[in-house]
């Protein structure tokens, strides 16, 4: 979904995750699970 939010290439849309995850603390299931739920939108910006 992130590929597709930001329209990138898998392997930065990987990356913006794992970046995501780390500077909050969190681990990637985590955030993906909130991804998968729209409870979290990546956008080109930054995320909400």
């Amino acid at each position: 979904m992130i590929s597709v939010q930001l329209a990138v290439p898998i392997p930065v849309a990987m990356k913006r995750l794992q970046d995501y995850a780390a500077e909050h603390g969190r681990t990637r299931a985590d955030v993906v699970a909130d991804i998968v739920a729209r409870r979290l939108i990546f956008d080109a910006d930054g995320m909400d």
